[in-house]
């Protein structure tokens, strides 16, 4: 073939044409493999920011999707028909957000579920509440108290359900004292379960 015989002039000098091209297919193929000089890479754990405690000093944090992790039960509590009852039973919740020269706030929706008997046999919902800063003293009282709507609930079937909008400051501490129950005369006796859910907004 004539063109492995054809010969180039490079820099006054005759070079073979093919091996020209050996050497531009070399430098193409170096090319395809040296895509980056180096990779380093690293895992990186996110934490929520909102955590949860039972006693103010320990606290738990949902992570990856297991919320047993930062589940706290109490124990039952007994109420009359009729009767206006307040159950102290505290919880606390933490923005765990380092204090910096910016404020930042933590935005989130507490969700009430309770069964729908319970819901119609209600006069009256309140939360008692107190926030202050980490590192400083718990108040000794709460000095807040707010009235859940008995209206706008969404129910599905039995169980009925409410989200309220709320914000924390970065390295508050939220409260929760507990809650003021008030029923009718007429609400249908049983064992009901009233459940709060701290959930992202």
């Amino acid at each position: 073939m004539k063109i492995m015989s054809k010969k180039v002039k490079f820099f006054g000098r005759s070079i073979p044409a093919v091996a020209i091209a050996l050497v531009a297919m070399a430098a193409l193929a170096s090319a395809g493999l040296l895509s980056y000089y180096g990779m380093i890479t690293g895992p990186a754990t996110v934490h929520q920011s909102l955590v949860i405690s039972s006693d103010g000093s320990t606290w738990k944090e949902c992570t990856g999707g297991y919320y047993d992790n930062c589940k706290i039960t109490y124990d039952a509590t007994e109420i009359t028909a009729g009767d206006t009852k307040d159950f102290d039973q505290p919880f606390y919740i933490k923005n765990n957000l380092p204090v910096g020269g910016t404020w930042d706030y933590v935005y989130f929706k507490w969700e009430y579920s309770i069964p729908k008997n319970l819901l119609d046999g209600l006069t009256s919902l309140k939360v008692r509440w107190t926030t202050y800063s980490a590192g400083t003293t718990e108040p000794s009282t709460c000095d807040h108290e707010t009235s859940i709507p008995l209206t706008g609930w969404a129910c599905d079937g039995n169980m009925c359900t409410l989200e309220i909008s709320d914000k924390l400051g970065e390295g508050m501490i939220e409260k929760f004292c507990g809650t003021t129950i008030g029923l009718k005369a007429n609400t249908i006796p049983d064992t009901y379960s009233l459940n709060i859910n701290i959930v992202p907004a």
